[in-house]
């Protein structure tokens, strides 16, 4: 085996497995930026495979020496010069291989007779991914971060190859399961899979002290006008490295979801805010909060094992979750807060004369304050506060509030303090044919409890087996099963306000 500094890749750390992730495991893995022109790497890079070995903190943790079993692989897609579009630069009716990204490096094969200028065969390039079947190329990773193509024409139609060259090994973990904190050698082998004992071989040098963000979800409601619902990710994700300092995430792809009570649906977002108008209220109304972020960060510092003067780059690639709820109360009922002050009252009496009465009786007490400010602060409008107070109250009474205590279903929230008028009936004619008809007037209401009568061209949807349909309290929306066509006339009449 010959060490070459021909070989030049990415390394990338994964270090919790997340949905789009390219590795299901913690590990290293590696994107090679090498082109195929020098002496050591010469052969047709559609062929190259390669081995990982991994030397961590312990020792050599991971080292596969079988060349029929490669770390490495070679993924490619051809086409022609005819698949160019010689006027914006552009490879269509191509999907490049579902890895490769803007600015990842891909190796072009030209074959036959034909040429394509600017590309001789076996060079190095840098993918512009255009659409899910068309993509461009860049001399460099710049140019294609900032989508500046390489110009492109082509002689005798030559049959081309985008080769992209990937691979992965396990990353040694604690009894945690968290990767080993230290410095890491890891030895990447490359060859042709028609010559595999004809080896060469590079070695990535770098520090690893990462340690996943601990995600923080500080959430709130107000019931009064605007009503409102939020969640704010105030995770701190600055990650101080022996590369570098105060490194905030290249890369984040949030996906937060409120999950409404009793399977009333969701409401999701993109951003590290929630916030949404549309929610519940209950004794309490129990809304649950998954958050998930995959985040990637770029550290410098790196260098290769052979001396030479490059600083390399490691990638970290994360993916961080939290589950939480928040608690919205409808209200101050007498019959939420006495049953569970009932509840410590029986507890408390029951006690008396052992040495538990005590401390009941000073929790009793606390609940009854508590229960009073309960009260307060929903005439004051300090939503944020009752639901802090009914934690309180609810810890001091040693009570969830389902104590025999009629628990009605919750309900949409309207704000406190506003007089929404009632739309009794709506009127509406289809101007384009579609499958569904939405109202803000609907928002809330129940068709299955027969809030309000829907019909289509003066027939009772409801009963009308030929157009059947299905409606979305959440948002207003009926969809139906069938397409209703321009000029139909649909009517809703509210039964109940």
């Amino acid at each position: 085996m010959a060490l070459s500094t021909e070989i030049n890749f990415k390394s990338t750390v994964t270090n919790v497995s997340g949905p789009s992730n390219a590795f299901s495991s913690k590990s290293f893995s590696m994107e090679s930026y090498s082109s195929f022109l020098g002496t050591d790497l010469s052969w047709d890079p559609n062929l190259t495979a390669g081995l990982i070995k991994v030397t961590s903190p312990l020792g050599i943790t991971y080292n596969n020496t079988v060349t029929s079993s490669p770390d490495i692989t070679s993924v490619s897609v051809g086409f022609l010069g005819t698949d160019i579009n010689l006027s914006t630069n552009t490879v269509t009716n191509t999907t490049l291989p579902s890895n490769i990204k803007t600015g990842d490096p891909i190796v072009i094969t030209v074959g036959g007779t034909g040429t394509i200028f600017a590309i001789p065969n076996k060079t190095l390039v840098y993918a512009i991914v255009v659409s899910s079947t068309s993509f461009q190329l860049a001399s460099t990773v710049a140019n294609a971060l900032s989508g500046v193509p390489l110009s492109l024409s082509y002689t005798s139609n030559p049959s081309c190859k985008a080769v992209s060259i990937i691979g992965s090994a396990p990353m040694p973990v604690n009894s945690d399961g968290e990767i080993l904190q230290g410095n890491y050698d890891v030895e990447v082998t490359l060859f042709s899979t028609s010559a595999t004992t004809v080896q060469s071989s590079r070695v990535s040098k770098f520090s690893y002290n990462y340690y996943s963000p601990k995600v923080k979800l500080s959430s709130s409601y107000s019931l009064f006008n605007p009503a409102y619902l939020t969640s704010i990710d105030e995770t701190n994700y600055t990650k101080n490295s022996s590369f570098s300092a105060n490194t905030n995430p290249l890369s984040s792809s949030i996906v937060f979801t409120l999950n409404y009570p009793q399977g009333l649906g969701t409401y999701t977002t993109n951003y590290s805010t929630l916030t949404t108008s549309s929610f519940y209220a209950g004794s309490p109304a129990i809304h649950g909060l998954v958050f998930n972020n995959e985040i990637s960060y770029y550290f410098s510092g790196g260098t290769y094992g052979d001396g030479a003067v490059q600083t390399l780059a490691l990638y970290i690639d994360d993916y961080v979750s939290c589950e939480d709820h928040i608690n919205v109360y409808k209200d101050s009922s007498s019959c939420d807060l006495y049953c569970c002050l009932k509840e410590a009252n029986s507890r408390m009496v029951a006690a008396e004369g052992t040495g538990a009465y005590p401390g009941l009786r000073n929790d009793y007490i606390l609940a009854e304050g508590v229960a009073s400010m309960i009260t307060l602060a929903f005439n004051c409008g300090k939503s944020v506060d009752i639901a802090k107070l009914m934690d309180q109250f609810q810890k001091l009474t040693n009570c969830n509030g389902d104590c025999g205590c009629d628990a009605p279903d919750p309900v949409a929230v309207i704000a406190i303090g506003t007089l929404p008028g009632v739309v009794r009936k709506e009127d509406y004619a289809f101007s384009i044919a579609s499958n569904s008809y939405q109202s803000n007037n609907l928002i809330g209401l129940s068709w299955d409890n027969g809030d309000f009568l829907l019909t289509v061209s003066g027939k009772d949807v409801s009963s009308d087996l030929t157009n059947s349909a299905t409606f979305n309290t959440l948002t207003g929306t009926v969809t139906f099963t069938t397409t209703q066509a321009i000029g139909t006339t649909l009517s809703w009449y509210r039964l109940k306000v």
